[in-house]
């Protein structure tokens, strides 16, 4: 799980016209009906693909899947109110909707998930911040069993096997493995960059086995920096990353 840099809604009158007309539907009808007739409409199926398009084709929370269906941050039953909310509605793959069901989790659109959750760079499995506060226990939990799931993990360990092997490689001044095909490796449509991301920003504070090597290689590309801290689909987060102490042992 990556920040991601909100999207604004899309300026079409005819698709703004047909979700005003459901919205005033569920203020008298069950959000449930009116919610289901919406997705089948093709009024509800134009969002959901402009949805996808704005979000880079991917599940904002495990970022494995596509986003094909939509998620809500506040919940459809405690909040009838932004069940047609542009600024509400969340790409998900069908896996992660379904787990998170009406749990309040880490929001990416408006919290840094680094905060809440980091990834164990050895197993790829996500871990509660060890700098997390009591308060916000709860949701780093729930957000962790989300992502803690054996072919996201599987994943997150492949991702970050290929990223090492280009920087190795990168380093070693191997023909074909320059700057470009570098960033060829960590494009923004890639999956998985929150695990890489973790990678890179700890490596500053010497919490693995690769931070020699990811030092080194910071050195020469001085931007790799900047793209761990970017969120997806746009922009560069303000401000500096969230810091980890250093595991016990």
């Amino acid at each position: 799980m990556m920040p991601v840099a909100r999207r604004a809604p899309p300026a079409d009158a005819a698709l703004a016209t047909c979700i005003g007309a459901y919205r005033r539907r569920a203020r008298g009808e069950p959000v449930a009906t009116v919610w289901k007739a919406f997705r089948a409409s093709a009024c509800g199926r134009s969002w959901l693909g402009t949805l996808h398009d704005a979000y880079g084709h991917r599940c904002l929370y495990c970022d494995h899947a596509e986003g094909w269906t939509i998620d809500h941050a506040q919940a459809k039953s405690r909040s009838a109110a932004g069940v047609f909310a542009w600024e509400n509605f969340r790409p998900s793959c069908q896996d992660c909707n379904n787990r998170k069901n009406t749990q309040q989790i880490v929001d990416p659109m408006r919290e840094d998930p680094r905060t809440f959750v980091v990834y164990d760079v050895t197993t790829g499995a996500p871990q509660v911040s060890p700098t997390i506060k009591p308060t916000q226990r709860k949701k780093s939990e729930r957000t962790r069993l989300l992502l803690d799931f054996h072919t996201y993990n599987e994943a997150r360990r492949a991702k970050l096997k290929r990223v090492l092997d280009v920087l190795t490689r990168f380093l070693d001044r191997e023909r074909g493995y320059g700057a470009k095909r570098v960033r060829a490796e960590l494009v923004d449509d890639e999956p998985h960059r929150a695990i890489v991301r973790d990678l890179i920003l700890d490596a500053e504070a010497d919490l693995h086995i690769w931070s020699p090597l990811l030092r080194k290689a910071m050195r020469v590309l001085p931007d790799l920096k900047a793209w761990a801290l970017a969120p997806l689909t746009a922009g560069v987060v303000s401000g500096p990353a969230p810091k980890r102490r250093r595991h016990p042992g």
